[in-house]
């Protein structure tokens, strides 16, 4: 634990704030980790020390600005790519959802009539969600049907085995799916000659798709209900 690397006595809130300020251990951390901590040491204050009134200070922390990329380059750039990777690009795009979400989507969680599609294996310890598809993204789920219906006739006509017949995509994890993306990425932005194509990467899907809801919805917590944040 930290807190018996850096010898500090969770019972003196005095000796953790200047654990804080002066260890060497804690000194090279970022202030959005100094602030975790005060968190973490504020809640277990309360809990078994009972102690309300700790008052730890705040680091000055601002929380970085991505650099969106236009729509425009990144659905010239999807459509650049093969059918499953243009396909999981798009869903990333349309549910916000982190790559391992995505991956982990299998075919009952997608709701073709309703036009939903349903992340229940969230990451990093998110709520389960349900994505309605609206406008611009309903041709998700016509591509999702495509997509089903090729993987059935491979599964058929060449009677291959196939990873799991359950998952929509059938990249083995994140790390395959990225180096398929940043090979096909390269090629397009070079045969496109528009290289701010290489900035794109999965999650500009999951910043792109929570700009879009602030602006539709006007608040944080539509936001924090999209991305499945605690």
């Amino acid at each position: 634990m930290l807190a018996n690397k850096i010898g500090v006595n969770l019972f003196d809130p005095d000796d953790f704030k200047r654990k804080l300020a002066f260890d060497p251990e804690l000194s090279t951390k970022s202030n959005c980790n100094k602030n975790s901590i005060c968190k973490a040491y504020t809640s277990f204050a309360k809990k078994y020390l009972h102690m309300e009134d700790v008052k730890i200070p705040r680091f000055e922390y601002q929380t970085p600005e991505y650099n969106l990329p236009q729509t425009q380059h990144m659905e010239m750039l999807y459509a650049a790519l093969s059918f499953q990777m243009q396909v999981f690009c798009f869903v990333l795009m349309a549910t916000a959802a982190r790559p391992i979400e995505a991956l982990r989507i299998e075919w009952k969680d997608i709701d073709f009539a309703r036009k939903t599609i349903a992340i229940n294996k969230p990451a990093k310890h998110g709520r389960t969600r349900t994505i309605q598809l609206k406008g611009r993204f309903i041709k998700v789920i016509d591509m999702l049907t495509e997509l089903k219906s090729r993987q059935l006739n491979i599964a058929t006509c060449q009677n291959r085995k196939q990873r799991n017949l359950n998952l929509v995509f059938k990249y083995s994890g994140v790390p395959m799916a990225g180096q398929c993306f940043r090979r096909a990425r390269a090629r397009a932005a070079k045969r496109l000659g528009i290289p701010e194509l290489n900035n794109i990467t999965f999650y500009s899907n999951r910043h792109w798709r929570a700009v879009l809801e602030r602006y539709l919805k006007g608040n944080s917590d539509a936001v924090a209900n999209l991305l499945g944040e605690n």
